[in-house]
């Protein structure tokens, strides 16, 4: 299974498709993100996971194909989670450049508040890995949107989205590096979200 395969897969199966399966790949991820706490990433291996989830090596490789496998699943699944969290908190009267500076917003918080929970693995992976994991997450949480609204899926849907992760992510690394008072996470989503609100046919206009 590709990374992007697994990164995609939990969807389905948080579904409840299969509650044995869901079970144990929700306590890999669970033991992956408690090993991360005491674990620096690169030092993690399959067996600790395993142990950690009280199943075997045979068991974790039934599900991933190694510790980057599962690693996807868990930022995409955070990412996902983080997404619907934004838009749940979402003004109902939002539209247009103020609905994307608002959900722009909402993301860059949750991510914000996230950050130190898994700023082990966010180091090692770097925010241009981020950004190519939350592309996925996000375009499924765009396609639902626009099945919502009745609109239709345009071709250029996952570039600008690719565009909104990666200025959003690259404003939220340097708002962090700055560590400046002068601007704070609500200018960086004004900026990001007007740009956001820019793109045609952009699926949160």
């Amino acid at each position: 299974m590709s990374r992007d395969d697994t990164a995609q897969s939990f969807v389905g199966q948080e579904s409840g498709e299969d509650l044995r399966v869901v079970k144990t790949r929700r306590a890999l991820r669970e033991a992956l993100v408690e090993l991360l706490g005491k674990t620096d990433y690169a030092k993690i291996t399959v067996t600790a996971i395993a142990q950690t989830a009280c199943v075997n090596r045979k068991t974790f490789y039934s599900h991933y194909r190694s510790v980057d496998d599962l690693v996807a699943e868990v930022i995409a699944y955070d990412i996902e989670q983080l997404c619907r969290k934004a838009l749940a908190s979402k003004p109902e009267d939002a539209q247009g450049v103020d609905e994307s500076e608002s959900l722009t917003a909402l993301f860059l918080e949750a991510l914000d508040e996230s950050f130190d929970k898994r700023e082990n693995i966010l180091k090692q992976l770097g925010f241009v890995k981020l950004a190519e994991m939350a592309i996925d997450p996000m375009e499924r949480i765009a396609r639902d949107m626009c099945a919502q609204r009745g609109l239709t899926v345009t071709d250029s849907l996952r570039s600008e989205i690719a565009c909104y992760v990666g200025c959003m992510l690259a404003g939220y690394a340097q708002w962090r590096i700055d560590a400046s008072d002068a601007e704070t996470l609500e200018d960086v989503a004004r900026c990001v979200g007007r740009m956001a609100s820019g793109l045609e046919n952009w699926a949160l206009r």
